[in-house]
């Protein structure tokens, strides 16, 4: 049971963070026993309550229903924009932050489920952390939520096994990304490890099974590796502008060319779908390129490369042109760092945001939030 002191109610209005810390009981009670500790933070004051949550509440397969947290802060009746972080940890484990707003409870402080939205995530690049800090700052559902992966699990890191295991333990859509597909055509390009290339036959069956493909549409929104420029605007327009025609053309023709290549090689890459035009190899801020050169009139989400290293455009100018940069940037890490930021785009409710920041000290986090459409 948690009792919210009544001093909480008084504070209606302010943005809320809670963080469970599973701590061990006396030696008197059972192994399994928890006694978290629920930290309520606002502008500069803090209150803490103890919190005895039952087995009944116990993390199953991982998970922890959070429903009995959530309803117990019925009670404080915050006003729109209010807006709840749980996370918890237990026996080494830890769960994904948990995110509901005002406008989502009912009048009785009862708890509706949240929107579904759908989670892209890209260029993790052997690093799982950055697939886990996503999942956990968006909030993520397993059941509920949609998770698209633009691309780019292996080279740099050293747990590029771990990350392809998570994405399909979740479910995942699955792009390609150039270092995948080098992998899976068994060219070389910058960076690429030896290691990765036991992949390459995981790749070639995904491919086969079409479990792998070049772009997808969401909402409306297209998601590539790297972006489409207007060398596909006449498929575009002749489409009617469908995001998802487009999208299932591309990737008849990226599978049709990859099959030509495994025949016969790859002295001579297909154009535009293969070449340095190609949404997995694109450059957005190469000086041919830029915003000015994208595909118009669509909503576009890609990785590939990271918004520190754009020299000639800003990131706001790629975002105008509608192009929402998630790339959360591995260089500089080294094979056996953990790195602790993160970088993603949400697709919900017919807008698209993209949320950076870094998990701090346990599951808190510092970050930034840019929404648009």
């Amino acid at each position: 049971m948690l009792i919210v002191p009544p001093a909480l109610g008084s504070q209606a209005g302010t943005r809320v963070r809670a963080d469970f810390r599973a701590r061990r009981e006396p030696a008197a009670m059972t192994r399994r026993s928890t006694f978290p500790i629920l930290k309520i933070r606002w502008a500069k004051k803090r209150a803490e309550v103890a919190a005895r949550i039952d087995r009944s509440a116990e993390p199953v397969g991982g998970t922890l229903d959070p429903t009995p947290v959530l309803q117990s802060f019925a009670c404080l009746q915050a006003k729109p924009g209010w807006k709840l972080h749980i996370s918890w940890s237990y026996g080494g484990r830890r769960g994904h932050m948990v995110s509901m707003e005002n406008r989502q409870m009912m009048q009785a402080g009862a708890q509706r489920p949240a929107a579904p939205f759908t989670l892209v995530v890209s260029d993790v690049h052997g690093y799982p952390e950055l697939l886990e800090n996503a999942l956990r700052s968006s909030g993520f559902r397993e059941g509920s939520d949609r998770l698209v992966f633009a691309g780019d699990f292996l080279d740099r890191g050293s747990l590029a096994r771990e990350c392809l295991q998570r994405l399909d333990e979740l479910g995942a859509e699955t792009l390609i990304g150039n270092h995948d597909q080098a992998i899976a055509l068994g060219y070389w390009i910058g960076e690429q490890q030896e290691a990765s290339k036991v992949f390459r036959e995981p790749l070639l069956e995904r491919l086969r099974k079409r479990r792998l493909n070049l772009v997808t549409s969401v909402d409306g929104v297209l998601i590539s590796h790297a972006g489409l420029t207007r060398v596909f605007a006449a498929d575009f327009d002749e489409l009617g502008r469908d995001p998802a025609r487009v999208a299932a053309r591309l990737n008849d023709e990226y599978h049709a060319a990859v099959g030509r290549q495994l025949e016969h090689g790859r002295e001579l890459p297909q154009p535009r779908i293969l070449d340095e035009w190609s949404p997995q190899r694109l450059r957005v801020d190469d000086a041919d390129v830029g915003p000015g050169r994208l595909l118009d009139a669509v909503e576009q989400i890609a990785g590939h490369t990271t918004p520190t290293v754009f020299r000639r455009w800003t990131e706001a100018e790629f975002r105008a042109a509608g192009l929402h940069a998630i790339d959360p940037g591995t260089y500089g890490l080294g094979p056996g760092d953990h790195p602790r930021h993160y970088r993603y785009a949400v697709i919900q409710g017919g807008a698209v945001r993209v949320e950076a920041g870094t998990m701090e000290a346990g599951t808190r986090e510092a970050g930034t939030r840019e929404q648009t459409r």
